[in-house]
């Protein structure tokens, strides 16, 4: 029987990191703490890897080695790394949203403990999350470019860009 729901993280995955997808079908029975640090685990919603990861690639990082995030079976941990400060801003989307009543806690059902966003909903959410990270495209295109100049300069930890949400 087809579900009429699939969870956040998959909406997600899908929107940001399809190859994910296969990762957590993979391990979906193994207890997560082996294989995720705990940010990761944290504010799902946020996931911006596709976005970033274009942006890193352009710049020839090794998309692996993380600062923060641990190396691990093939994750982009820099990636993981360099999405953390625009978290905020598809947190905002989502606060935004559900104040305007565009969102709503009857789009998700509960299943195992986690909330799952309705299927037929994922296109109207998706459109949502990528208006709000067009709005700052060129923000994270500059944060990024500056974050490659103060890492090829070995530029002491105060030099790296920072990211704040404009009103």
């Amino acid at each position: 029987m087809e579900e009429d729901y699939i969870s956040i993280s998959t909406l997600n995955d899908f929107i940001f990191c399809p190859y994910s997808i296969y990762l957590h079908n993979v391990y979906e029975n193994t207890d997560e703490s082996i294989f995720h640090a705990t940010p990761q685990t944290q504010g799902r919603i946020a996931h911006l890897f596709n976005f970033i990861e274009c942006f890193l690639r352009m710049y020839g990082f090794d998309l692996y080695v993380g600062v923060f995030h641990r190396l691990w079976f093939k994750r982009k941990s820099l990636v993981c790394d360099v999405m953390e400060p625009f978290r905020c801003i598809i947190d905002r989307a989502v606060r935004t949203a559900y104040h305007r009543k565009q969102f709503s806690v009857k789009d998700f059902t509960i299943e195992k403990g986690e909330y799952r966003l309705k299927r037929e909903l994922s296109q109207y959410y998706y459109k949502v999350f990528v208006e709000a990270l067009m709005s700052y495209k060129m923000d994270i295109f500059l944060f990024i470019q500056s974050y490659y100049r103060a890492f090829m300069r070995n530029a002491p930890t105060q030099a790296y860009p920072q990211f704040s949400l404009s009103s």
